[in-house]
């Protein structure tokens, strides 16, 4: 009897051990997927326990690992292939597109044609000129994305470019009416790529010249480290902006208002050149006035 006891007490032990390690098991396990889910590690599930149904159950987690991998490389090259083909299309069409536009405009000087004529081919040019656009900005964002793009960070006068960019933007601003509030204070220079620099301004503030009502307000400052430069423009009554999706491409905020054309593509492109000169950019709207700031840390 004494024997039997004693045989069951270590049966329970064993028993309790075991369920005890299987637990530690499972426990293991379902951290390591959690890991492998939140894209901590792409390392595959490890099994201490000596179990067959264990192993087997680690064995099957593994392959989908592996098959999740494999979709995730094809996804990627997917994509990558899917931007060089963009590239390289809107490159091509770029060429006879801007032959096309200069022939349309050696007819307008050199040709005899009536007011009506005219007429038309100054539409047929503008078109040209819309389309000339379109690609630039598919050609700019697909090869701003690609992994092989890489920018010539420096240290760049923000400053300088502002100023330079505001005045090109002047005269465009003063023929819809619109006196910007300029704040220009002295900043350090920040470390960039100047051309993409360059393109971010341009675009925030082509942005403006299509959206804004009557009101601009640009503003470039520094403090702890940092420098800001914020652009405000104001918005026709009761519109409202997905500050969420406007960094997204082809994001179109309606406006039937408006008759200029666009890709939705030129704030896409500012994102991806902040993103890839480590700086960050935000949108709000507050009340009918929308604000885009940008920032790039000194340290």
């Amino acid at each position: 009897m004494i024997f039997l006891v004693w045989g069951l007490i270590i049966f329970i032990a064993f028993l309790l051990t075991y369920i005890f390690y299987m637990k530690r098991e499972m426990t293991s396990i379902a951290r390591q997927l959690n890991d492998y889910n939140d894209f901590k590690t792409e390392k595959k599930i490890d099994v201490n326990l000596i179990n067959k149904e264990v192993e087997a159950l680690a064995e099957s987690i593994n392959r989908h690992i592996e098959i999740g991998n494999e979709l995730r490389l094809k996804e990627i090259k997917s994509k990558e292939d899917l931007k060089e083909m963009i590239a390289n299309i809107s490159h091509d069409l770029r060429t006879p597109l801007t032959s096309i536009v200069g022939y349309i405009q050696m007819i307008k000087v050199k040709s005899n044609i009536d007011d009506k004529n005219m007429e038309y081919l100054r539409r047929v040019e503008n078109k040209a000129k819309d389309l000339e656009i379109m690609l630039d900005d598919f050609f700019a964002l697909s090869v701003a994305q690609s992994s092989e793009y890489s920018l010539c960070l420096e240290y760049v006068n923000i400053n300088d470019i502002v100023c330079d960019t505001l005045v090109e933007f002047y005269e465009r601003l003063e023929k819809r009416n619109i006196e910007p509030k300029i704040n220009l204070e002295k900043v350090d220079d920040i470390v960039a790529d100047k051309k993409s620099i360059v393109r971010v301004i341009e675009n925030l503030m082509s942005n403006v010249l299509k959206y804004s009502s009557n009101e601009v307000a640009i503003d470039l400052t520094q403090k702890d480290n940092k420098v800001t430069l914020s652009i405000m423009n104001s918005l026709e009554d009761n519109k409202r902006i997905d500050t969420k999706k406007i960094f997204d491409k082809f994001y179109k905020s309606s406006d039937k208002s408006r008759t200029t054309k666009s890709t939705g593509l030129g704030l896409a492109i500012v994102k991806t050149l902040m993103e890839k000169m480590n700086g960050i950019i935000t949108a709000e709207q507050i009340d009918n006035k929308l604000y885009i700031t940008c920032e790039w840390n000194l340290e």
